[in-house]
């Protein structure tokens, strides 16, 4: 594992000789055998919701790109969901309707394959927290 603060790069990990590493911008890529680069993002990477636990719902616009063509698949990785693929492409875009209470992560693999080539994550915020006790509470002192 490698940090560079000026280059604002971080390797993460090796998976199946592939080095992954993160950007500035939070946009991820892999970089197979030096030839080949794929990069995930997502616009807008965020979504705030009002109030702590509820249902956040956002429209995502997620591009990648590749430096080779390629059958790949973007997948919701905590349900292990298929959301769009291509075939034979080598950049690709998808809209989407996200809703969920949580931060959720997105893979691209490719198809028929469990090994992630490229990871984004789109967190969820909240303007206000939940506090513990209910509002509509009495006191007598």
């Amino acid at each position: 594992m490698t940090y560079s603060k000026l280059g604002f790069s971080l390797t993460l990990g090796v998976v199946a000789n592939a080095v992954i590493t993160s950007n500035a911008f939070g946009a991820q890529e892999v970089h197979r055998d030096s030839a080949t680069t794929l990069q995930l993002t997502s616009s807008p990477a965020r979504c705030v919701a009002l109030r702590q636990g509820q249902i956040c719902y956002q429209k995502v616009e997620f591009t990648w790109q590749s430096t080779r063509s390629g059958d790949f698949c973007l997948i919701d990785a905590s349900q292990n969901m298929p959301l769009q693929c291509w075939v034979q492409s080598i950049s690709g875009q998808f809209n989407y309707d996200f809703q969920s209470s949580h931060s959720r992560n997105y893979v691209i693999r490719e198809k028929n394959t469990d090994i992630d080539l490229a990871q984004h994550s789109i967190s969820v915020a909240w303007v206000y927290r939940s506090s513990k006790r209910p509002k509509a509470s009495w006191r007598l002192f």
